[in-house]
C-alpha cells in the first residue's frame, strides 16, 4: 500500500514511513508488517483501530509524549507481548482486547481504563500506580490474571473482573466495590 498516495489529497494527513499521521500528532493507521514498532516521537495519540488485527506485532515502543490509546487500537494483536504504557493516561474501550500474548502491564500515569480494555487477553499481572477508574468488563475473561494492584482506585464498575479464576486484588480502602464486579471470579482482597 502506498502511504504517500493515501495522504496526498487530504491536508490533515501525512505519511511517515508505514504510518499515517492525523494533524501532526495522532497516529491514524499503520500499514507495515514489522514485529517491533517504534512509534514516531511526536505522536501523542494512538488512533482508533490503528493496529487492529496486526498479527505480526510483538513489541510496541511508544514515545514519552503518547498519552491516549483510543478504542480498538490494538484489538486482536495476538502476538503482542510488550508495550510500554508508562506515560499513557487514558486507554479506550477494547484497546487491547484479545491480545492473547500480552501477559504483563505496568502503568505509572494511567487514570482511566475503558470497557473491555484488556478483555480476553493473556494478562497475568497488572500494576497501575494512578488508576482511578475501571470500566465494565475491562478484564473480562482474563483467565490467567493473578494480580491486580491499583492503590489509587476509587471507581470499579460492574463485571470489571468477570470470569477470572484466582485473583489477588490490591486497592485502597476507599474504593467502592460493586456487587457484580467479580462475577464468576475467586478473588482475594487486600485493602
Amino acid at each position: 500500500m502506498n502511504v504517500e498516495a493515501i495522504c496526498q489529497d487530504n491536508p490533515n494527513l501525512k505519511a511517515d514511513g508505514s504510518f499515517v499521521i492525523w494533524r501532526e500528532n495522532k497516529l491514524n493507521y499503520y500499514f507495515g508488517d514489522d514485529e517491533i514498532i517504534y512509534v514516531p516521537s511526536y505522536v501523542e495519540v494512538i488512533g482508533s483501530k490503528c493496529f487492529r488485527d496486526k498479527n505480526k506485532i510483538k513489541c510496541v515502543i511508544l514515545p514519552e509524549g503518547c498519552k491516549v490509546i483510543e478504542e480498538y487500537a490494538f484489538t486482536g494483536c495476538i502476538s503482542l507481548q510488550y508495550i510500554n504504557l508508562s506515560e499513557v493516561v487514558v486507554i479506550g474501550d477494547n484497546a487491547f482486547r484479545c491480545c492473547t500474548s500480552l501477559k504483563h502491564v505496568y502503568c505509572t500515569r494511567l487514570e482511566t481504563l475503558g470497557k473491555y480494555a484488556f478483555a480476553e487477553s493473556a494478562l497475568e499481572n497488572v500494576s497501575f500506580v494512578n488508576l482511578r477508574m475501571v470500566s465494565e468488563y475491562a478484564f473480562f475473561g482474563c483467565y490467567n490474571l493473578k494480580s491486580f494492584i491499583a492503590p489509587k482506585l476509587v471507581s470499579l464498575k460492574n463485571y470489571a473482573f468477570m470470569n477470572i479464576s484466582y485473583l489477588t486484588f490490591v486497592v485502597s480502602a476507599a474504593v467502592l466495590l460493586p456487587r457484580c464486579a467479580f462475577s464468576k471470579t475467586n478473588v482475594t482482597y487486600q485493602l
